[in-house]
């Protein structure tokens, strides 16, 4: 009787810890999609403030295309949002097929040259073998995107990115800012940002890798990050006969 009383407790405990856990996330996740969210808000009400107070031609299309741009930028961060709760969920559904990686690689970087040359970058992509995946192509291109991107936007102006694709691996590399020891504890995590406060301008992690993970993990695809001579170097790896469960 007492051992099961015990029992009882315990798992009452370890309930009430879960709940506590999952309050704590949900706060963060809470504050740092309303930090994330102010920044493009007040571009979009400096702008119209601005806009009133002009009426030069030029500067009213100025004005405009600013806000049109934030607009878009929360447009994609409200997208990811939607992303991220559906892949903890088991209704997610998979639309599986056979998806060419070093297709789809090719088609992100085609999204991503204005960035690429804005920046300078060179892109040299080697090919041994494609890396086959057995699952649904909008995900995964949507994990390489933003893979891809987070190796053009920390990058340095006039970098390189190498990209190479295997028969059961893809790296990406480029030349930015080797990662400290609390950024790959971290670098997965939702939102995180080594500015505890969030006030600050510099860049974060934001939803990029967390997603990826999130994606490649459900593919039965890993994903790590280490430090180069270079740079940062991205690895997707799996099997390419391995199948979803």
């Amino acid at each position: 009787m007492l051992a099961c009383m015990i029992k009882i407790i315990y798992s009452a405990n370890q309930l009430y810890d879960r709940q506590e856990a999952l309050e704590e996330t949900r706060k963060d996740f809470i504050n740092a999609m309303a930090h994330e969210l102010k920044t493009p808000l007040g571009i979009i009400r400096n702008f119209t403030e601005n806009l009133q107070e002009h009426i030069m031609e030029e500067k009213q299309e100025y004005y405009l295309g600013q806000i049109v741009g934030q607009t878009e930028e929360m447009d994609s961060l409200v997208g990811e949002m939607i992303l991220v709760s559906r892949m903890d969920t088991k209704d997610l559904v998979l639309q599986k097929e056979s998806v060419s990686l070093e297709h789809l690689i090719r088609e992100q970087l085609k999204r991503l040259e204005p960035m690429i040359r804005e920046r300078r970058i060179r892109v040299e992509m080697h090919c041994e073998e494609d890396f086959l995946v057995e699952g649904d192509r909008g995900y995964l291109a949507k994990a390489i995107w933003n893979i891809l991107s987070n190796a053009a936007d920390y990058n340095k102006e006039d970098g390189r990115i190498w990209i190479t694709v295997t028969k059961e691996s893809c790296t990406v590399e480029n030349t930015g800012k080797t990662l400290s020891e609390e950024q790959f504890m971290h670098a997965f995590d939702l939102f995180y940002s080594e500015d505890k406060s969030r006030t600050s301008q510099n860049k974060h992690m934001g939803m990029g890798l967390y997603l990826a993970k999130k994606i490649l993990e459900r593919h039965k695809l890993t994903i790590t990050l280490d430090n180069t001579e270079s740079g940062v170097r991205v690895t997707i790896a799996g099997d390419r006969h391995r199948r979803l469960s």
